[in-house]
């Protein structure tokens, strides 16, 4: 029986211009999702993982989901949450039909 040896790696693929890396309150988050998602024609999930600080470690693509949906499991949040080093995690997400309502 052969037993596989793994590593897990944090990529960077881009950066994203912002003033200060430390969130201090809602704000400060939602203008990093207006950045992030901008005008998305479809639904994305963003974990933004955050040291105890509150700095951002780094920020992640969960789910790039359709017009109306974006499907989002608890396992791929925290698998980026731990492999990210965080002490804590705060959500992005879009609705591109304009609709301001809260998901289920």
């Amino acid at each position: 029986m052969n037993i596989n040896v793994v590593r897990l790696e944090v990529v960077k693929e881009k950066s994203v211009e912002y003033g200060s890396k430390q969130i201090k309150c809602a704000i400060d988050l939602a203008k990093i999702g207006f950045k992030l998602l901008g005008r998305a024609d479809r639904e994305i999930f963003y974990v933004v993982c955050m040291n105890a600080k509150n700095g951002i470690n780094a920020v992640h693509v969960v789910s790039v989901g359709s017009l109306t949906a974006s499907i989002v499991h608890p396992r791929e949040v925290f698998k980026l949450a731990v492999i990210s080093n965080s002490a804590s995690v705060a959500f992005l997400h879009n609705h591109p039909s304009g609709n301001v309502q809260p998901s289920k």
